[in-house]
C-alpha cells in the first residue's frame, strides 16, 4: 500500500514499518484485546515485578502493533514479514 492510497483516519498515528503504512490508535477496545492476547497488561511489558524497566520481546511488540493498527487487511504474518524487511534494511530492535 503506497502513501497515496492511504486515507488518514482521525486520532491515529501514521507509522511506516518495513514497507507497511500503518495507522495506529490505542483506544480502550484495542488495549483490552491486546492485553487478552498477551495475557498481561501493557505496563507489564515494560516494568518487571520489582518496578524495574525491562525490554519486551519483539513478538510481543508486534502484537501491540497489530492490536493498535487501524489499517485494513494487515495480518500477523504481514507484520512479521515487515519486521524482517525492517531488520534487513539495517534497522535494529533497540
Amino acid at each position: 500500500m503506497t502513501k497515496g492510497n492511504i486515507v488518514k483516519m482521525p486520532n491515529t498515528k501514521q507509522f511506516e514499518f518495513g514497507g507497511l503504512n500503518l495507522q495506529l490508535r490505542l483506544d480502550g477496545k484495542s488495549i483490552i484485546a491486546i492485553e487478552k492476547r498477551l495475557d498481561e497488561s501493557l505496563m507489564g511489558l515494560f516494568v518487571n515485578g520489582q518496578g524495574g524497566f525491562k525490554l519486551p520481546a519483539t513478538n510481543k511488540l508486534l502484537l501491540v502493533l497489530q492490536g493498535a493498527n487501524q489499517t485494513s487487511r494487515v495480518s500477523d504474518s504481514d507484520l512479521v514479514n515487515a519486521f524482517e524487511r525492517f531488520v534487513e534494511a539495517g534497522n535494529t530492535t533497540f
